[in-house]
C-alpha cells in the first residue's frame, strides 16, 4: 500500500472512532435530561404520600359563667364534608347527665352548648356524640373542673335543696304548679309561672330558689307517653332556661318557694 492510501485509511478510522464516542455521549446525556422518554422508570422517592384524613375529635371547649348560668360548650372537630353529626352531646358533669344540643357549624367544626345552674360543681368525666354511626368519646375529660358561682342566687336558709336534674321522666303529668313544686321540693309553693313557646330555651322572668321546667313537643329522650321535666336551683331573672331533652319546646316554667318549715 502506498503512503497516500495509508493516510486515507488512517483518517477514515479516526472519523469512525469519533462518531462512536459522540454517539455514546449523546445517549448518556439523554438519559439524564429532564423530559426523558416515558419508558425510563421514576424513583418512588419522588412521589408525595397522601395525608390520611383525621378522625372526628370531641373536645370540651370551655365551662364558664354566661348570663347567670354555667355554660358548657363542646366542639366537634374534623367532621367530613357532607356529614351532619348527632343532634346532641350526652355528658356526665358530676351532678347528673346533661345533653348539649347541636348548634352552628364553622368550617369543619360543629358546636354544642348546654347550661347548668349557677353554683354547680362541674367535672365532666365523659361525653359522647355519634358521627356516621360511630360513637366519638370526649378527648379531654376532667378539663375546667370546679364550682361555678355565676351571680346572686336565691337559696333557702337551712333547707337542703335537691340536686338539679336536666331530665326527669314521669309516667304522667304532675297537673299544676302546686303539684310540681311539692313533688320535687316538698313543702314548696308556687311563686309564678311562665308559659313556653316554640323555642327550646327562654329567659327566666323572675328569680326563685327553685324552678321546674315541663317540656312541650319534640323528642325528649323519655319513653313514648312519658312526661319530661327539668329542675333548677337558684334561678336568677334573665338567665336562659332550656327545655328537657333534645330540641324540645318548653310547655311552661314553674317558679317555687323555699319549703315551709315542718
Amino acid at each position: 500500500m502506498n503512503s497516500v492510501s495509508h493516510l486515507r485509511s488512517s483518517l477514515l478510522a479516526g472519523a469512525i472512532a469519533a462518531m462512536v464516542v459522540a454517539g455514546a455521549m449523546a445517549c448518556s446525556q439523554s438519559s439524564n435530561t429532564p423530559g426523558a422518554p416515558s419508558g425510563i422508570a421514576v424513583s418512588s422517592l419522588d412521589a408525595k404520600p397522601t395525608q390520611p384524613a383525621q378522625s372526628p375529635q370531641l373536645n370540651l371547649s370551655h365551662v364558664e359563667c354566661v348570663n347567670g348560668m354555667v355554660e358548657v360548650h363542646f366542639v366537634l372537630l374534623f367532621v367530613p364534608d357532607g356529614v351532619t353529626p348527632g343532634n346532641v352531646v350526652t355528658y356526665n358533669w358530676g351532678g347528673g347527665t346533661g345533653q348539649a344540643p347541636r348548634g352552628n357549624r364553622t368550617g369543619n367544626v360543629w358546636h354544642y352548648t348546654d347550661y347548668l345552674p349557677s353554683g354547680s360543681t362541674v367535672n365532666i368525666t365523659s361525653a359522647t356524640v355519634v358521627v356516621n354511626g360511630q360513637t366519638i368519646s370526649l378527648h379531654n375529660p376532667g378539663a375546667y373542673a370546679g364550682t361555678y358561682n355565676c351571680g346572686e342566687e336565691q337559696l333557702c336558709s337551712g333547707a337542703i335543696l335537691p340536686a338539679p336534674q336536666s331530665l326527669v321522666c314521669l309516667d304522667r303529668p304532675l297537673g299544676n304548679e302546686a303539684s310540681e313544686c311539692s313533688y320535687f321540693l316538698p313543702g314548696s309553693t308556687p311563686l309564678g309561672k311562665d308559659d313556653g313557646g316554640p323555642n327550646s330555651s327562654q329567659p327566666a322572668s323572675q328569680s326563685a330558689p327553685f324552678a321546674v321546667v315541663h317540656a312541650g313537643s319534640g323528642q325528649t329522650g323519655c319513653s313514648p307517653g312519658e312526661q319530661a321535666y327539668r329542675t333548677l336551683v337558684g334561678v336568677t331573672a334573665g338567665q336562659p332556661i332550656s327545655s328537657p331533652g333534645t330540641g324540645t319546646s318548653i310547655s311552661h316554667i314553674t317558679y317555687c318557694s323555699c319549703p315551709t318549715p315542718q
